[in-house]
């Protein structure tokens, strides 16, 4: 049960009928949808690991091979480096 799902149970114990093709229906479905979408996504091992890596500030040299913020300068870096003058 989500946050939208509670709200709405409240709301009908309280006495409020929400009908289905209402606006506070469609916003309390849309609030309980997104939650269950984060909710999805932090139990996820990418987003486990990106946080790992954030919080302990290391790095995975495979992941960060490519990235912007690499110690290392890749070929793209070469072959845009317009503020660097001969």
């Amino acid at each position: 049960m989500g946050p939208g799902l509670a709200t709405l149970i409240h709301a009908r114990a309280v006495g409020i009928n929400v009908k289905k093709n209402t606006q506070m229906y469609v916003n309390l479905k849309q609030i309980n949808q997104k939650s269950q979408y984060h909710s999805r996504r932090k139990k996820s091992h990418e987003y486990k690991q990106s946080q790992y890596f954030l919080l302990k500030r290391v790095s995975n040299r495979p992941l960060l091979q490519e990235s912007l913020y690499s110690c290392q300068p890749s070929s793209s870096c070469e072959d845009h480096s317009y503020g660097i003058k001969n």
